[in-house]
């Protein structure tokens, strides 16, 4: 029965960034009680002035949001996705911020790039393919001596009503919160593909978001 039920979970979310991408937007405003792209922002906490990061990657793109923001603080980026629903809606929503379009489909587990690539990569919100070796092993590759992979994990809302609990259930239904001894695991899992991780909280308004930085030994 759990197995059926992991599955029917998989099904809802694998529709939330493909078939249903559409209402990504919409939704994460829900959950995040207007948060959501607070938390997107948290990575400018960890990159150096533009003129000091080079390229920047970005894992999973998403609708774009993340693009249009390294754009207009003067950051040269590369959005990849494998959701070609999310890579319409990206480019769009850069077009109509007169932006030009950097992005690529594909999947993390086999990055279309040379070798010592990048010095920072980023990713916000990411599924589990994150920490899947593959896609370990091919940010290994590409990234630079001590480059740095900047994850967004989760934020965390101060704020207590009657929309968070109906958010916390749902997260508890999906089983989609962040396992309390996270930190222990990914740890374990990134030590053997040449990373060292370190955790970060930043600070907002009504929330807080969780950052994990995977630093190439």
């Amino acid at each position: 029965m759990i197995r059926l039920w992991d599955r029917v979970i998989q099904f809802g979310f694998r529709l939330l960034y493909h078939e249903m991408a559409f209402t990504y937007d919409m939704v994460s405003r829900f959950v995040s009680l207007g948060d959501w792209r607070t938390w997107q922002q948290s990575v400018f906490e960890f990159l150096p002035p533009a003129q000091d990061a080079g390229v920047i990657l970005e894992l999973a793109h998403g609708t774009g949001d993340l693009q249009t923001d390294l754009f207009s603080r003067g950051y040269l980026s590369i959005g990849m996705d494998l959701s070609a629903q999310m890579g319409k809606i990206a480019q769009r929503k850069l077009f109509k911020h007169n932006i030009q379009p950097n992005l690529i489909r594909a999947s993390g587990m086999a990055l279309p790039f040379g070798d010592l690539q990048f010095l920072y990569a980023v990713c916000t919100f990411p599924t589990a393919f994150i920490f899947d070796p593959k896609t370990l092993t091919e940010l290994y590759r590409v990234m630079k001596p001590h480059g740095q992979v900047i994850i967004v994990l989760d934020g965390e809302l101060f704020r207590r009503n009657i929309q968070t609990q109906l958010v916390d259930v749902a997260y508890a239904v999906a089983n989609h919160r962040t396992p309390t001894n996270i930190e222990k695991r990914v740890e374990e899992r990134v030590s053997g593909y040449g990373f060292h991780p370190t955790w970060h909280k930043v600070t907002h308004k009504n929330s807080r978001s969780s950052v994990i930085i995977l630093k190439k030994d």
